[in-house]
């Protein structure tokens, strides 16, 4: 197989897969409606992994309240907030509810990862039933790194943000600040590639995607 080969039948393909599938998912009206599926795991990615913190998600940012590609993620110690709350009560003032937080792009964390996924799986030879359990397996597993891609940024947020009654020690920040690394939007390509060779290739894709490959026997 040449070089030609290979890009017009697998590289081309992949890359207008790839585009056409994010020029859909930048419409406004596509972005309403995958929005709340997003907030509610990065919510819950979040709130699963530090219970001692209180979380709040709100669409767009301070100067975009209505861009739906971006999730605000605000947060303060649930023991910072009870104390407010119980000062309140006990002056009759409005609470002072401060919170710290960060911008959550959605595309960059969740919808790239996604589409470069299905556009390899899109152009991968194979009959279609084995691609759509590839594509269930594999969205799933996507979807699972997307998950931890938020619990440890928001890790490494909140142990960085020097917030009243979270304190973690030198080693705490070292680990929470790798984890956010690892499993980052940097990563993601590698991650997407792994699970596409995972759940879509067999012997007989291999020998579809090189079909003028010989082996040669021992002399």
């Amino acid at each position: 197989m040449n070089i030609k080969h290979i890009i017009l039948r697998y590289f081309l393909p992949l890359v207008v897969c790839f585009f056409g599938l994010s020029l859909a998912s930048m419409l406004p009206a596509v972005q309403q409606t995958y929005y709340p599926f997003f907030e509610k795991i990065s919510l819950a990615a979040l709130t699963n992994s530090q219970p001692s913190i209180y979380f709040k998600a709100k669409k767009g940012t301070e100067n975009n309240s209505a861009d739906a590609n971006k999730v605000s993620l605000l947060f303060n110690s649930k023991k910072t907030l009870q104390q407010e709350i119980d000062r309140s009560r006990a002056t009759g003032q409005t609470g002072n509810y401060k919170y710290a937080g960060f911008v959550l792009a959605i595309d960059e964390t969740f919808t790239a990862p996604l589409i470069f996924f299905l556009s390899l799986l899109l152009i991968t030879p194979g009959k279609w039933p084995r691609k759509l359990l590839g594509f269930i397996v594999g969205t799933a597993l996507v979807l699972g790194f997307t998950y931890l891609t938020v619990r440890f940024k928001g890790l490494h947020i909140v142990a960085e943000s020097g917030l009243a009654g979270v304190a973690y020690t030198a080693n705490e920040l070292k680990a929470t600040k790798l984890l956010h690394y690892a499993f980052s939007s940097v990563t993601s390509i590698t991650v997407v590639l792994l699970i596409w060779i995972l759940v879509a290739f067999r012997k007989s894709d291999l020998k579809n995607l090189f079909p003028n490959h010989k082996t040669q026997s021992p002399a």
